[in-house]
């Protein structure tokens, strides 16, 4: 079981827009966005349901899945379904440090599904319910 693929971006698919954390920021959630136009590399999102008078967009790479830059703190999109994956791979990591046990760089358990893998194994072996 690995990360969902993005597949196919049409106009008017929803999405979700994820802001790198900022402790200077009120609202650090996701946020929902609608496809505006879909290029061969590019894609243009528009927030859905804004709050403020002002709407964010964004244009963002389809290979990438963010705004193209170089370093991590920029914002990025994801599926419905790679959200999901992306919350169940954070309960597996927080499972893991509660319990100790947190693989390093070089194990073959430094994959995010074998991460996932065994936090989901511990979890058995506990009797308590998978992620």
């Amino acid at each position: 079981m690995s990360k969902p693929e993005l597949g196919k971006v049409a106009v008017d698919d929803q999405l979700i827009v994820i802001r790198p954390f900022n402790r200077y920021r009120a609202d650090n959630a996701p946020i929902p966005a609608a496809v505006t136009k879909v290029g061969r590399i590019w894609i243009e999102l528009a927030q859905v349901n804004q709050v403020r008078s002002q709407s964010w967009t964004w244009r963002m790479r389809l290979d990438t899945q963010n705004e193209g830059a170089q370093h991590s703190q920029s914002d990025r999109f994801v599926t419905a379904e790679q959200y999901a994956w992306e919350q169940r791979v954070a309960e597996a990591n927080a499972y893991l440090r509660e319990v100790d046990l947190v693989p390093g760089f070089k194990s073959p358990w430094y994959a995010e599904d074998r991460r996932l893998e065994l936090a989901n194994l511990l979890r058995r072996h506990d009797g308590l319910p998978e992620l």
